[in-house]
């Protein structure tokens, strides 16, 4: 298994994590370095904005058009309402902000160095630039919490975007991000069909890609 695979970091410096790494400059004193495998698409918006789409994102209304697509034809104020119907693994960066997937599937942790910004989707990474140590806690396997609350990492001053944040690059701080509501009204049939026909349009969509499909289901017995 290779170290550190379909990663990304972003920081003030430019920083090769391994020798064929590749480096993108997505504003002044910033860059974006990641894995030659990690899918990397560079887009501008109506306004002239660029956008950097890491990973792999998903149409699932049949009605709109790919993510890329409506990127380009939208003005930078509406980016924010594009990816309520995008699935996938991603994370966009633009306007100087960064923005996940739903389910936060691209870990994305960061922290300042010496009074440098990074961010990366590793939080070995991070450890390995910054050199940090684990919190002097030690957690126990008992009922209570056995893991450190996100935001919280097991490093001090290093913190996990939430899917319900954004982070500003500028401020480097996070503000709100509204998830998608559920839709009320439709009998239990309606929102079956609704999400058979997403799931089927995922699936197309997902197929042009030309990539093996894993299909994971899960049975479950009741006695």
């Amino acid at each position: 298994m290779s170290i550190h695979n379909r990663q990304f970091v972003i920081g003030n410096q430019q920083k090769k994590i391994k020798a064929d790494w590749e480096i993108v400059k997505i504003e002044e004193n910033l860059y974006v370095s990641h894995c030659p495998n990690m899918v990397v698409r560079k887009i501008k918006d109506v306004n002239d904005v660029e956008w950097y789409l890491l990973g792999i994102a998903i149409q699932t209304n049949s009605d709109k058009e790919n993510p890329l697509t409506e990127i380009v034809n939208s003005n930078t104020n509406k980016i924010r309402e594009l990816y309520k119907s995008w699935s996938g693994r991603w994370i966009l960066i633009g306007n100087s902000a960064i923005h996940m997937d739903c389910g936060g599937l691209i870990g994305c942790y960061y922290t300042k160095i010496n009074e440098e910004r990074w961010i990366s989707s590793s939080l070995a990474i991070l450890q390995e630039i910054g050199e940090f140590s684990p919190r002097p806690e030690n957690l126990e396997h008992k009922s209570d919490f056995e893991w450190y609350p996100l935001p919280m990492t097991r490093f001090e001053g290093v913190y996990k975007l939430l899917p319900s944040q954004i982070l500003d690059l500028k401020t480097f701080h996070t503000y709100p991000r509204a998830l998608p509501q559920p839709i009320e009204g439709l009998s239990y049939n309606e929102l079956l069909e609704r999400l058979i026909e997403k799931f089927k349009f995922s699936l197309l969509n997902v197929a042009e890609l030309n990539k093996k499909i894993f299909l994971y289901i899960k049975s479950i017995s009741t006695f």
